[in-house]
């Protein structure tokens, strides 16, 4: 016990200490229900995508990191799923409270635009919850046109409003803020909006190499210079997945490879979501043949801020040298785009890719029906040993 409260006296003093410098910002909190776990978190500054992992005492943790300005950061428990998001820079001293079961009613105080927002989603909690997205917009377009003046505006509209449907919206009210309320750094994800509208299928920038993150959580590349064409897809958990993912598996089973077996066409599924669980979950439950990555920082990724991604669906096609091709949101036009430039699999090669899938699920199947079997064999086993 007197260890504990060692540790404890030694963290708040860093804490006080830290929350003097302006070299760095803190946040230090109290999540009652997370045990001993480990808590995480990730940002993006100046030097690029920063992770962090801090133990915690009886719930208790202190994070501490650096950015000159603006930052989004978002905090993970142990399983890599979603706490809360918070808006951070040099000098700010953020504290919260709250449980993992109620994270939509964490206590925030220590900063002005942190207190704003996480107020909204305090008030909001029971939309947020049951991922009511018209409720949740409507309610931010009230508040954004009562607050025009304040940050949280902008972290709503970037970060909590759903624009899939909404897009034109969602510049109106970016348009609407005060230029107070919109830090360069908060923005910059925006900030090629008309450029982005002017981008076409002319867009002289050269993309070699990408970095994300895959599903082992390691940083690693997709190289454009690999396939004929690559296709780019950007993705969110609140995307209606199901139709875009059958027209994609369709496309990539037509032009996967030339009659000589080389590759015509990589797809690239890249996840823009907080929640690194779910998006596994979501990718177990697919059975896709193509690469998926994870964007940290969603829109605020360097990657997928230099690509000038602001919503989703949205697709970039790119050609073996890395020029865009096209960039946007049909998929009709990239089925157009593919037909005019691979060479089309015959139906008799498309039914033997078919067969072939559906071998290898079959073995899987078999597989981990056999290991099953085998677990209960061994559960048989072990249970009449007991009873003799």
């Amino acid at each position: 016990m007197l260890r504990k409260l060692y540790k404890w006296a030694l963290l708040s003093i860093c804490v006080v200490l830290a929350g003097c410098s302006n070299d760095n910002f803190t946040i230090e909190g109290v999540i009652t229900d997370i045990g001993e776990h480990p808590i995480k978190a990730s940002y993006v500054n100046e030097a690029g995508v920063q992770k962090v992992e801090v133990p915690t005492e009886g719930g208790r943790f202190l994070i501490e990191g650096t950015s000159t300005n603006y930052t989004m950061v978002q905090l993970f428990n142990f399983r890599n799923e979603l706490i809360t998001k918070v808006i951070m820079k040099n000098g700010d001293d953020l504290k919260l409270k709250g449980t993992l079961n109620h994270k939509y009613l964490i206590e925030m105080k220590g900063s002005e635009v942190n207190e704003d927002w996480n107020n909204f989603r305090r008030e909001n909690h029971n939309f947020y919850s049951d991922e009511n997205i018209e409720s949740v917009n409507t309610k931010i377009e009230e508040y954004v046109a009562e607050n025009g003046n304040k940050i949280a505006s902008l972290a709503l509209i970037l970060f909590d409003y759903n624009n899939l449907d909404n897009s034109t919206k969602a510049h109106e009210l970016l348009n609407s803020l005060d230029e107070k309320a919109i830090p360069a750094s908060l923005i910059k994800a925006y900030s090629d909006i008309k450029a982005l509208t002017k981008a076409t299928k002319d867009d002289s920038r050269i993309y070699h190499s990408l970095q994300f993150y895959n599903q082992n959580d390691s940083l690693t590349s997709f190289m454009p210079l690999r396939g004929k064409m690559s296709l780019l897809y950007f993705a969110d958990k609140d995307d209606d997945r199901k139709p875009i993912i059958a027209t994609l598996d369709t496309l990539f089973y037509n032009y996967k490879n030339t009659p000589k077996g080389k590759s015509q066409l990589q797809i690239a599924d890249i996840m823009l979501d907080n929640d690194t669980m779910s998006w596994k979950r979501t990718l177990r439950g697919e059975d896709t043949d193509w690469q998926h990555f994870w964007a940290v920082g969603g829109i605020m990724n360097p990657t997928v801020n230099e690509m000038l991604v602001t919503r989703t669906p949205y697709f970039i096609m790119l050609d073996s040298v890395g020029h865009t091709i096209y960039r946007g949101e049909s998929i009709d036009s990239i089925m157009a785009i593919a037909d005019a430039r691979l060479i089309k699999m015959s139906e008799k090669e498309k039914a033997k890719a078919r067969d072939k899938k559906e071998k290898e699920k079959e073995k899987k199947r078999k597989e981990k029906q056999r290991i099953l079997n085998e677990k209960n064999r061994f559960n048989n086993k072990t249970a009449k040993l007991k009873t003799r």
